[in-house]
Parts: structure tokens; C-alpha cells; sequence
């Protein structure tokens, strides 16, 4: 019984912890958004670079015949993604909005297909299909030609759900614990 306690008790303090982060990187999403895509661009940077370096050191460590094959040459471009990474700030998270405009500009044709032979077929709500094929559309070339605008604006909302998320998790331990208190005395 006092196992069961205690890991409820553990629990409870990990999702307010995770809960307490949450909130804090949605308040900076939301309030600093340019600082998050730069924190985003160092941390990768920066772990380019650390996995270089741990590459190029792996290949002088070993003598010539236990040498890890490539690890000098996966090292230096690694080391160099990172220095590229660390100095082209947004270069990051801009590649990932242009991969994700193009995912959407995919479907989104996908999704005109599919309206023009549901019109062939004669399903009768096909121009649904049409409309929000073509806004799908809207939005893809949007990411893909505006990824920096579409990247601050995808990490403000998700900073904004995850300070909502963070919140509602909060209250919810919140409240869970008054309500334990009220049945212990009871």
C-alpha cells in the first residue's frame, strides 16, 4: 500500500514537472518566438558539431588498423553542418517549413484528384472536396515560400497549445490533490 502511495506521489510530482517545463517553453514560443527558432538552430548546431568532433577524435584514437571506417570524414562534415548550423541562424527550422509546405502542396493535389473523380463519380458534395483541396493548396505554397513567417507562426500557436496544455494539467493536479485531502478527512 505505501509502494502504490509512493509512486502516485511520483507521478503526480513528474507531470507537474513536465507540466512547469511545458509551460515555461510555451511562454517563450509565444513571447520570444525569433529566440526559440535561434535556440532551436544552436541546439542542433551544437550537436552537429559535438558528434564531429567525437568522429574525428574516434578515428585519431584508434590506431590505423582499428580505425572506425569514415568516422574522419563523417566527423569533418558533421563538424562543419554544425559551425554551417550555428551560423545561419533559422536555417533549420526554414527547412523543415519548406519539407512541410511541400508535404502539404502534395496532399493537397492528392486531395484535388480526389474531388475531380468524385465529380466524375457523381458524389454531389465533391466541391467540399474541391474547396478545401484548394486551401490546403493556399497553405502549402505559403510555407514553402514564407518559411520563416510560417515557422514563427506554427511555434507562437504551438507555444500558445502548450501553455494552454501546461495549465489544464496544472489545475487538473491541483484540483486532484484538494480532492484527496477532502477524502482522507473524511
Amino acid at each position: 500500500m505505501k509502494t502504490k502511495m509512493s509512486l502516485k506521489h511520483i507521478n503526480r510530482q513528474n507531470m507537474l514537472l513536465i507540466s512547469i517545463v511545458s509551460l515555461i517553453l510555451g511562454i517563450i514560443q509565444v513571447f520570444a518566438p525569433v529566440f526559440f527558432m535561434d535556440f532551436i538552430d544552436y541546439i542542433v548546431g551544437v550537436g552537429f558539431l559535438v558528434v564531429g568532433v567525437y568522429n574525428i577524435a574516434l578515428h585519431f584514437k584508434h590506431s590505423q588498423n582499428e580505425a572506425i571506417p569514415d568516422s574522419l570524414g563523417r566527423g569533418v562534415i558533421l563538424s562543419l553542418l554544425g559551425v554551417y548550423f550555428l551560423y545561419n541562424r533559422g536555417f533549420v527550422l526554414g527547412i523543415m517549413a519548406m519539407v512541410f509546405g511541400i508535404q502539404i502542396i502534395t496532399n493537397s493535389v492528392l486531395g484535388l484528384q480526389v474531388s475531380i473523380e468524385a465529380k466524375r463519380k457523381g458524389f454531389d458534395k465533391w466541391i467540399w472536396l474541391l474547396i478545401l483541396s484548394l486551401i490546403d493548396l493556399i497553405l502549402g505554397v505559403i510555407v514553402l515560400f514564407f518559411p520563416f513567417s510560417s515557422t514563427l507562426v506554427l511555434i507562437f500557436y504551438t507555444g500558445l497549445f502548450m501553455m494552454i496544455s501546461a495549465i489544464s494539467n496544472i489545475v487538473m493536479l491541483l484540483i486532484n490533490k484538494l480532492s484527496g485531502k477532502n477524502n482522507d478527512t473524511n
